[in-house]
């Protein structure tokens, strides 16, 4: 049995989804949407490693810094194309963002300067830093996506 739970990743994707669908009318629906979409993100990254090989223990050693995660993920192989390349290549992936776009890479490393930091900052206070409610889904969503198309040929 695994540890991590990509299923349980993509649930909690969903709910933050149903909460943007419902309407972000508050500061709590907000928090609710950004705090699931980096939990299902961590998740997301750990069921990966798991997956790829990557020992339990190692992987709660990252505890919940998903910086950490993903070059652990920089660490494991996908098959695309027939070609064996770095797992890492998650970070490229596009997302919308208000008048532009960043990649994964970009909005899920942590910058103290202008987001809070995950999970304690967002879990408490009145007030905290981050990327729109709306992108922080989307890259849940695409790691999500990322996980399950290289879910069977994931290694170290």
């Amino acid at each position: 049995m695994t540890t991590y739970s990509i299923d349980f990743a993509e649930k909690l994707a969903s709910t933050a989804q149903d909460v943007i669908t419902d309407g972000l009318i508050d500061f709590a629906s907000v928090r609710t949407v950004i705090y699931l979409s980096l939990l299902s993100t961590e998740i997301s990254l750990k069921a990966m490693l798991e997956k790829a090989g990557m020992n339990v223990k190692d992987i709660r050693n990252c505890s919940h810094d998903i910086s950490k995660l993903m070059r652990a993920l920089d660490c494991c192989k996908i098959s695309v194309n027939s070609n064996i390349v770095s797992a890492g290549r998650l970070r490229s992936k596009n997302i919308a963002y208000p008048n532009t776009s960043k990649t994964v890479g970009a909005i899920v490393v942590t910058d103290p300067n202008t987001q809070s930091h995950y999970p304690n900052q967002l879990r408490y206070g009145d007030m905290f830093f981050s990327h729109p409610p709306e992108v922080m889904a989307e890259v849940a969503s695409v790691v999500i996506n990322f996980a399950k198309d290289h879910w069977d040929h994931i290694c170290i």
